[in-house]
């Protein structure tokens, strides 16, 4: 979609956000060994800025969860279902993201050592997968390609980080 939106800039977006993404998560990462608790981002607010305002980031949090796990669940499902049929029934769809939604709330239920290892073995493979595709696509790779390098301008820069963002925040 991002490659759609802007062309070969999107390859700018991606590195972009990549940049960006990675102080946030060395963040994420210190402050999580320096408090390991299943509050998360609200124990952090609490730590900094008292219990009302992390009674007020755990609200927004869980009221941004109801809403984005079902829709994510559904995202999920179309693309495991394309991997194999290009024209998955809703019905399919729906089953598929329910289980998906519900087996990522079940890993959660097990507890943060639980869910902290599966999500590493859901990354590890994440990872290993696009190393995979990346190995697979280099030597097909022109650099004809990438020209022009912003075939709709470079304002479409813009709309192609708002999508690849969505994609980071999709897969996290």
């Amino acid at each position: 979609h991002a490659a759609a939106a802007a062309g070969p800039l999107s390859l700018a977006a991606w590195a972009l956000l990549t940049l960006y993404s990675y102080p946030l998560a060395l963040i994420f990462a210190r402050l999580s060994v320096r408090h390991p608790t299943s509050r998360g981002i609200a124990e952090f607010i609490e730590d900094a800025f008292g219990p009302r305002a992390a009674d007020l980031v755990a609200a927004l949090l869980m009221l941004a969860l109801i809403i984005a796990n079902p829709v994510l669940g559904l995202a999920a499902a179309r693309y495991l279902l394309n991997i194999w049929d290009a024209t998955p029934g809703i019905p399919q769809i729906v089953l598929i993201g329910y289980l998906i939604m519900v087996g990522s709330i079940l890993f959660n239920l097990l507890g943060l050592k639980v869910s902290s290892r599966v999500q590493t073995g859901v990354l590890t493979t994440l990872i290993g997968f696009l190393v995979i595709v990346i190995v697979i696509a280099t030597p097909e790779a022109e650099a004809a390609n990438l020209d022009p390098f912003a075939p709709h301008g470079w304002l479409a820069l813009g709309q192609a980080i708002i999508i690849c963002f969505f994609g980071f925040l999709g897969w996290e």
